[in-house]
């Protein structure tokens, strides 16, 4: 069972509004860094990639992730 904390729903509701990959950058613009810091988004992006929630893929010496569905085929 996973466990959705107040702060990774935070950043997994950013990945469900977005229709293009995203990087941890683009989630801290999105929600503020009062909000969240991005050490914590890191974390949060790991436990999705490593539940299976999100794949992510590297292009320009970034990584970015976008949501495990069968929708993306990228």
């Amino acid at each position: 069972m996973l466990k959705m904390t107040s702060k990774r729903k935070k950043v997994y509701t950013v990945f469900e509004n977005s229709n293009k990959p995203i990087n941890a950058e683009n989630i801290l613009d999105v929600l503020g860094k009062d909000k969240i810091n991005l050490s914590t988004i890191y974390r949060a992006i790991e436990y999705f990639v490593n539940n299976d929630l999100l794949l992510s893929f590297h292009f320009n010496n970034k990584t970015y992730y976008i949501l495990n569905n069968e929708g993306n085929h990228y």
